[in-house]
């Protein structure tokens, strides 16, 4: 059977899937990752200081073990930056793995344009998302100018219906937070 899809629709789909070919792969197995010192992950609730315990399953606990890893080793490198997508995925609103993140592009001068297919998916996926709307708007000053919507194409109901109503959440924030700072 004959596939309509264009080169473009393609070079499309490819751009938005995540970097990275080993990913969903353990990190300790991934050889580029064998030279960083991992602290096995502690389990929250047998420290006296908890008041909650998380219990994350296997893979989310080591991926985050890697990221506190690259964090205290002030790592911030195309490697890191790769983690940090792969945090973000574990949890869309870990604000540290979005801040490093930002540290990360600083540090490798990478095109700031080139986060668009993954601004797109996070987007797609969390449209009410406070960390995901603040990287979005750095993003948009460092680049100088506001960026192109990263939704293109056409948008279902029930999409504009998430993405208005995530706007509407930041007004109500961004307004609230302004009345705060008046008082």
């Amino acid at each position: 059977m004959h596939s309509t899809r264009s080169a473009a629709e393609d070079a499309t789909e490819a751009a938005e899937q995540p970097a990275g070919g080993d990913v969903g792969m353990p990190l300790s197995l991934r050889p580029e990752w064998a030279d960083l010192q991992v602290a096995a992950q502690r389990h929250l609730s047998a420290t006296a200081t908890a008041v909650v315990a998380i219990d994350y399953a296997e893979d989310d606990a080591e991926t985050l073990a890697y990221f506190r890893a690259v964090v205290e080793a002030n790592e911030a490198s195309a490697r890191a930056l790769q983690l940090t997508e792969e945090v973000i995925g574990v949890n869309p609103a870990h604000y540290s793995a979005w801040e490093w993140r930002w540290r990360c592009l600083a540090a490798t001068n990478i095109d700031l344009a080139a986060e668009d297919p993954f601004l797109r998916r996070c987007t797609a996926e969390n449209p009410k998302n406070y960390q995901l709307w603040n990287y979005r708007r750095r993003l948009a000053l460092a680049r100088g100018r506001v960026c192109a919507p990263l939704v293109r194409g056409p948008i279902s109901l029930g999409h504009m219906t998430k993405l208005l109503s995530a706007r509407i959440m930041l007004r109500r924030y961004m307004r609230t937070l302004r009345t705060l700072r008046d008082c």
